[in-house]
């Protein structure tokens, strides 16, 4: 694991749409992963190996993988890459 002390700059070299920034950007199977985006949508996203660039689940919601409290209504992960972006799954 690498933790750059300048995460802007990967953000930006991913081309990572800045309403999808979230405070942790993965990199895996050629794939962006912005923010607490839960690990059962990160494997269905290396399963199915959609053409697009990334996913992220914005803001830090509270439930999330690595957040207190208690996850009070779906999550929303978004696809977004060089179409675009929308929905990816809700969680």
């Amino acid at each position: 694991m690498v933790q750059p002390d300048n995460m802007s700059l990967i953000k930006k070299k991913f081309r990572v749409p800045q309403e999808y920034e979230g405070c942790h950007t993965t990199i895996i199977g050629g794939y962006v992963i912005e923010g607490h985006v839960p690990a059962t949508i990160v494997n269905k996203l290396l399963k199915e190996r959609p053409p697009i660039r990334g996913i992220s689940l914005p803001g830090m919601p509270d439930g999330s993988p690595g957040m207190t409290g208690q996850k009070t209504e779906p999550f929303v992960i978004y696809e977004f890459g060089d179409r675009g972006s929308k929905v990816y799954a809700r969680d």
